[in-house]
This record gives C-alpha cells, sequence and structure tokens, in this order.
C-alpha cells in the first residue's frame, strides 16, 4: 500500500512524502509498521518532523475524529536527488471502529491515515488513504450470530459520547444498527474492546439507551481467549426473548 502527495503544492518547502504500510487489513489493536520517504526540489531543507495522523470519518458525524498521532521523526536534514526514509511502527487503538463488516457491502464509516509534514514552520497533510478495519474474534462471532438470527446490517456510525459501563478511552464509539429480515424491528449495538475482553451493549429501540444504559439494554463482556467457544446465537436469542 503507497501512499503519495506532493507537498510543495501545498506550500510544505518543495517536499513530497512516500508514506508505504505493510499490509492493507488490520485489526483493532494491531501493529502498524512500514516506511516514510522523504525528497525535495530544493537543494537543502530541514524537516521539523513526520507524524503520521489516525482519522476517522462518518456521514453522520460533521467533523472527523482522531484515534492517535504517531511520531515517525524529528528534524532531519534532505537535500536534492537523495531520498531520507525513516521506519514507523505503530499500535491501532484497541476501540479502532470496523469498516469491514458481514453483510455491509459498502461502509459508511472511513478509518485511514494522514502523514503529516512540518518544514519552515508551515505544516501540511496528505489526503485521507483508508484502512480496512476486520473484526476481532469477538466481534465476527457477535455479527455471525446476529446474521444467524436474520439480523442484518443496517447502518455503521460513529457517535459522540461514551457507552454505558463500559472502559472506553475514546470520546466516541461505533454504533452499528441492525433490522430483523422478517419482523423489521431494529437492534442496536455498541462495542468496546480492549487487549483482552470485548464489552458488548444491546438495545431493542432507537440506539440512545447505549449511553445511558437501563432497562431497555443488556450488556455483557466476553475475554477474547473465549470468543471461539461462545454460543453466539443462543446466546444472543435468549436476550431478544426475554420478556420486557
Amino acid at each position: 500500500m503507497v501512499f503519495k502527495k506532493l507537498f510543495g503544492v501545498l506550500g510544505a518547502g518543495g517536499a513530497s512524502v512516500d508514506t508505504v504500510l505493510t499490509g492493507s487489513d488490520y485489526q483493532p489493536g494491531a501493529i502498524m509498521s512500514g516506511e516514510v520517504h522523504v525528497e525535495t526540489t530544493r537543494d537543502a531543507i530541514v524537516v521539523g518532523r513526520v507524524t503520521l495522523v489516525g482519522v476517522i470519518t462518518s456521514p453522520n458525524s460533521p467533523h472527523t475524529h482522531e484515534f492517535g498521532r504517531f511520531n515517525v521523526a524529528h528534524r532531519f536534514p534532505v537535500t536534492r536527488h537523495d531520498t531520507v526514509t525513516h521506519p514507523l511502527t505503530f499500535e491501532l487503538p484497541w476501540e479502532t471502529p470496523l469498516t469491514s463488516l458481514p453483510g455491509l457491502e459498502t461502509s459508511e464509516v472511513t478509518v485511514g491515515v494522514k502523514t503529516e509534514l512540518a518544514i519552515d514552520n508551515g505544516v501540511d497533510q496528505t489526503d485521507l488513504d483508508p484502512l480496512s478495519i476486520t473484526p476481532l474474534p469477538a466481534q465476527h462471532g457477535l455479527l455471525v450470530g446476529l446474521s444467524e438470527l436474520n439480523y442484518r446490517v443496517e447502518h455503521n456510525n460513529i457517535n459522540q459520547g461514551h457507552l454505558a459501563r463500559t472502559e472506553q478511552t475514546l470520546p466516541f464509539f461505533q454504533h452499528l444498527s441492525f433490522q430483523h429480515r422478517a419482523s423489521h424491528k431494529r437492534l442496536h449495538i455498541g462495542c468496546v474492546a480492549t487487549h483482552d475482553t470485548l464489552d458488548v451493549l444491546l438495545e431493542l429501540g432507537d440506539g440512545s439507551g447505549l449511553t445511558r444504559g437501563g432497562g431497555s439494554t443488556h450488556q455483557f463482556r466476553v475475554r477474547h481467549d473465549e470468543a471461539a467457544r461462545v454460543p453466539w446465537a443462543n446466546e444472543l436469542s435468549r436476550w431478544l426473548h426475554e420478556p420486557r
């Protein structure tokens, strides 16, 4: 995967940057690696810093969300006809939203990176280069279980706020909306992953209970190393059919 933008067009000191990442599909919490290559059309420049910025966009949100800034390099010279290369390594947050979902052909949420270059007291960024974020085993089991119960993904959005009674650290969360193919009932889900566990909130309603908690919601926690042994469809069906 190669990302490129000519920064000289934007005024960043006649420099260009290529960011090359190894791989194209990642799970939340994955370690990403690659290289940043910097060149210049001037005789010589000094780059103040190179930063990789993690960005999330969603059609229901009026602004973009940053989920991390990863420093690649600080203050180094670049001369004409030379390419300066710096390795990069960073960890995606465990709460990184999913963009590749079973049953959803086109994700409404985009997760990507921008490369930020600072030269001569000016800062420019590349365009957003999208990443494919695939489910963790527990998230995959949850989604497959819902599909087996005849629920389909309807919307994939990012909401500002905090899911009730979770270990959420980012100021926003992924909100998945499902609809039952026969009854047309809607189900709303929010997930918060950590290094060891996945917290899941489910609500039959309009989705507002995900941040409040309460009687209309159901919450459970599963360890990643136990996800393969969870009878997802049975557990979800049991809660969905509980009297309310």
